[in-house]
Order: structure tokens, then C-alpha cells, then sequence
């Protein structure tokens, strides 16, 4: 009985450490191609394939806020956990702020510039936006499609990420901006409001704004504790 108990044991093992080299191999294989599309992208609408003048941000605004559209009605429909991939909001031409965002990430940080989510908080709703590096400062950047927030081209890359009070609010009378964050963490315990306004490193920004390289992390993970697993046995 022990010896079938421990066979059983083994099988799992060894059957989560071939899941871990499937789905990190696939998903592995969607990120570079991924990398590829953006970077492809970056060369066809900025001179260098790099974000170098205010221009270039200006350029990739207009390409975003012309190429990813939103639906209202859509708003309460249940997403996963980890969204859609910025490949993913091109290619369906759909998205909140949030996917928005993220495409905006992935292309800034591809060209060369820093840059991580940045979340509005008001007393009805919330924003999703984008800080970056940009003239030994950190600006926002915003290519939403919401007329009553979009980024005018005059104030790209000149607002700071501390002047969310010159961010464009069509609704400031009824849901001003009054806090922002660079983490989403829970509101309580009071403590989590320091971690959630520290910037996070450029790691963890690829890993949060890429579904597919986390859930290869995650299958990686799945794969050591599956070799763990069959060399304790």
C-alpha cells in the first residue's frame, strides 16, 4: 500500500514538472513574440524605434487613444485576473484605462523610457494612467480615449506625476482626483498606503504588465516544486 501511495506521489511529481515545461515553454514563446510585435511596432510609427523627443509621445497618444476604443457597457463584465496582453488589446482594438495603460507601459519601456502604472483614486471612481521618466522628472501620460480625461498634446510630458490637479477632469465638480498610487494594494491596514506609493522596480513592471511572462513565472515556480517534489520522493 505504502509503495502505491509513493508511485502516486512520484506520478504527480513528475506530471507537474511536464505542466510546468508546457506552459512555461508556451507562454515563454508568446512573450518574445510579443516582444517582437511591440518592438516592430515602436519602428514604424517613431523614426528610431525609440521614444526620444516629446513628439514621439505625442505620437504614441494619438496612435493609442485612435487604435484602442471602450465600451461602457462593458465595464462590469468579469476580466481575469491578469487582463488581456497589450498584443491582445491591439489586436481587438478594446480596452478600459487599464489595458490602455498597459499597451503605454509596454511601448514607453521598449523605447527606452521608464515607466509603471499610475492609479486616480476619487470619491465615486478610480483612473488608470501612466507615469514616466522624462526630463530628469516624472511625468504623466494618458491615451484613454475619454474626452472628459484625455492628455491634451500641450501637457505631454509636462505634467508632473505629483500635479494630478492639472490632470484634464471633465468631472472634477463630482469626482475629483484627491490621491494617487503606484500599487494596487488594499486600503486597509493603514500600512499598505506606504508600500502602494512606493515606485516598483522595472522587473516587477514587466512581469505585471505582461500575463503571459507571469503565468511563465508561475509555471516555472510549478516546475521547480514538481523536481522538489521528485527528488524528496
Amino acid at each position: 500500500m505504502q509503495d502505491r501511495v509513493s508511485l502516486a506521489a512520484s506520478a504527480t511529481a513528475w506530471f507537474a514538472v511536464l505542466i510546468g515545461v508546457l506552459v512555461a515553454a508556451t507562454n515563454l514563446r508568446r512573450y518574445v513574440c510579443e516582444q517582437r510585435f511591440l518592438k516592430s511596432l515602436l519602428r514604424r510609427l517613431l523614426k528610431h524605434g525609440r521614444v526620444e523627443t516629446r513628439d514621439d509621445l505625442i505620437t504614441l497618444k494619438h496612435f493609442l487613444s485612435g487604435s484602442v476604443s471602450y465600451d461602457l457597457s462593458k465595464r462590469e463584465d468579469c476580466r481575469p485576473l491578469l487582463r488581456q496582453s497589450a498584443a491582445t488589446t491591439l489586436a481587438r482594438g478594446e480596452g478600459f484605462c487599464g489595458e490602455n495603460a498597459r499597451v503605454a507601459i509596454r511601448l514607453l519601456n521598449l523605447g527606452g523610457v521608464r515607466a509603471n502604472r499610475l492609479y486616480l483614486q476619487g470619491p465615486r471612481w478610480s483612473h488608470v494612467l501612466v507615469e514616466h521618466d522624462w526630463e530628469n522628472g516624472r511625468r504623466l501620460f494618458d491615451s484613454h480615449p475619454d474626452p472628459s480625461t484625455l492628455l491634451l498634446d500641450e501637457d505631454v510630458g509636462r505634467i508632473g506625476a505629483w500635479e494630478i490637479e492639472r490632470l484634464p477632469n471633465a468631472h472634477r465638480d463630482l469626482n475629483p482626483w484627491v490621491d494617487s498610487f503606484r500599487i494596487g494594494l488594499p486600503k486597509r491596514p493603514a500600512f499598505w498606503r506606504s508600500l502602494a506609493q512606493l515606485r516598483p522596480p522595472r522587473l516587477v513592471v514587466a512581469v505585471a504588465e505582461s500575463p503571459d511572462l507571469a503565468r511563465a513565472l508561475a509555471a516555472v515556480a510549478l516546475l521547480f516544486a514538481g523536481l522538489l517534489a521528485v527528488n524528496v520522493l
